[in-house]
């Protein structure tokens, strides 16, 4: 007897690119997707929710868990992208050697210094060594690869250019020479074999009832392929992307960027839904900081109640005063990660938030990442 009722059933893509304003109710539109899945639901398949940090992790998980009745989640499953790039090697039975950022470092300063004492660098040579050029050429890497830019193309490319580029393509084509001769991969290359496990279906997913993307203002182009693959082969998606009208589209080019780069991947893929939302309306004055804080010359508007003053002796009462009205809102019912603390020079009172966090602490501030 089949363990899985539904295994043998090809799921139909469904997909939708679910757009509105900030804080328009999004996530909460995910989130009761989620749990009218679970209740009616194919049976234990799995729900997979991606999201662009661990700290979104905690904070939807915990709203996930005080909107369902019974507080228990079974089947969902959480990820980053690159939590995800493991899932999907996992289940191609494809587990690699994975290299952090500190070892990723290491490696490149041994490429560099290697091809810079076999003489091969035309320019970079004085300054091969030093860990800015080092970090910087880490970058380059990083943008190459989330680009799904290969070292053959670059080398190709830059074959017909000058001596910066060169050497830059040299030093990416040995870097990944390293990582495939010693069978590793960088966090990125995991996401490229993930992609390929699931272009080619290596990688199992039509038994995934749902994938929910939330959470991000922008998509690499690595990002935007595997989303769009996972999408042509499980029955539901839905990925969250934040709207703004075209008087606004300027300055948030992003967020139209990312939405124009998932329709061009997958044209005849994705269906594109408004989320009405409640609440949408910003205040006034807040909006207005949104759109003119880059201004050269922006235009006054009244603050109203938006803006409150709080005068202090010292930074530590400064302090408590803030902390007093950040706790009583949350005895109130606003959600933790719905607040927001910022300083100008936060080194000047790093010191004393945690103190007067400690201080106040009792049982209504579980936490406060202070960075």
């Amino acid at each position: 007897m089949p363990t899985d009722l539904f295994a043998d059933i090809p799921p139909s893509p469904d997909a939708s690119l679910w757009v509105g304003g900030a804080g328009c109710g999004k996530t909460q539109a995910v989130i009761d997707e989620i749990l009218e899945r679970r209740r009616f639901g194919s049976g234990f398949r799995p729900i997979w929710v991606l999201l662009a940090s661990s700290a979104q992790v905690v904070s939807f998980r915990q709203r996930l868990l005080d909107t369902s009745r019974d507080g228990v989640l079974f089947g969902v499953e959480f990820f980053t992208f690159a939590d995800l790039y493991l899932r999907v090697l996992d289940r191609a039975n494809d587990p690699q050697h994975l290299i952090h950022a500190t070892a990723r470092t290491h490696v490149l300063h041994r490429v560099i210094e290697r091809l810079n004492t076999e003489g091969r660098l035309e320019l970079f040579g004085p300054i091969a060594g030093t860990p800015g050029f080092v970090s910087w050429v880490g970058r380059l890497v990083s943008d190459l690869k989330q680009e799904l830019v290969p070292p053959e193309k670059y080398l190709d490319v830059a074959a017909s250019r000058g001596a910066k580029d060169r050497d830059l393509a040299l030093i990416y084509d040995a870097y990944q020479r390293f990582l495939r001769d010693r069978n590793l991969v960088d966090s990125h290359g995991a996401g490229w074999l993930a992609l390929e496990h699931v272009q080619n279906g290596s990688a199992r997913t039509d038994d995934v009832q749902m994938l929910v993307a939330d959470g991000f203002d922008q998509f690499n182009r690595l990002h935007v392929e595997l989303l769009t693959a996972l999408a042509q082969r499980i029955g539901r998606t839905i990925v969250t992307l934040t709207q703004v009208d075209d008087a606004r589209a300027p300055r948030f080019r992003r967020f139209v960027e990312t939405r124009q780069r998932l329709l061009d991947a997958g044209p005849d893929l994705w269906r594109v839904e408004t989320v009405p939302g409640e609440g949408c309306g910003r205040v006034e004055p807040l909006q207005h900081l949104i759109d003119t804080v880059f201004d050269l010359s922006p235009v006054q508007a009244p603050a109203g109640d938006a803006v409150e003053l709080i005068e202090a002796p010292d930074v530590e009462r400064e302090v408590s005063a803030v902390l007093r009205r950040v706790k009583r809102r949350l005895l109130d019912g606003t959600p933790p990660d719905a607040l927001a603390i910022v300083a100008r020079d936060l080194t000047t009172y790093a010191g004393a938030l945690r103190a007067k966090v400690n201080e106040l602490h009792a049982g209504t501030l579980y936490s406060v990442n202070v960075r």
